[in-house]
């Protein structure tokens, strides 16, 4: 009798371990998949400032390549234009000047005045917060949070 009330207990003792071994994993799965949510988050929100960065990124690269196709054709016009004119030069001594523009230069050259000057593209800085990103899957919960707090407080003084 007394054996079978000890292997009882027993029983007992080890359901109560493997019930409080089932919580603490349910716990850790619990928390695992709250940290992969907002990691997810995260990056969900970071691929959205890409995606709009490489947007601006490839306006301005379409936008550089129309400037450099209208420069082009300029020099182009202008070769023409002085391959036509012959080549007397008269008593004019030698100079680096060039000939004075011609009405259209002067159209550029204001627009060109009125455009601002193109952003500096830094990829060193791109490669970073790439590299930044994928490091931060490895971080403690902890260190994620540290790091957003650090990214919110720099990115409000910019």
């Amino acid at each position: 009798f007394f054996l079978w009330i000890l292997q009882r207990l027993l029983r007992l003792q080890e359901s109560r371990h493997v019930e409080e071994k089932a919580a603490r994993i349910k716990d850790w799965v619990s928390n695992k998949l709250r940290d992969l949510e907002e990691q997810n988050e995260h990056l969900r929100e970071q691929n959205q400032k890409c995606e709009t960065q490489l947007e601006l990124l490839r306006s301005r690269l379409t936008q550089l390549s129309q400037l450099n196709s209208l420069q082009s054709k300029s020099k182009d016009r202008h070769s023409t234009e002085d391959s036509s004119r012959g080549s007397y030069e008269g008593d004019r001594p030698p100079s680096d000047e060039s000939p004075p523009p011609d009405s259209a230069d002067r159209d550029s050259q204001v627009n060109q005045q009125q455009t601002p000057p193109p952003r500096p593209i830094s990829a060193t800085a791109a490669c970073l917060a790439a590299i930044r990103r994928r490091s931060g899957a490895f971080d403690t919960p902890e260190e994620r949070r540290q790091r957003r707090k650090s990214n919110l407080s720099n990115g409000s003084n910019s």
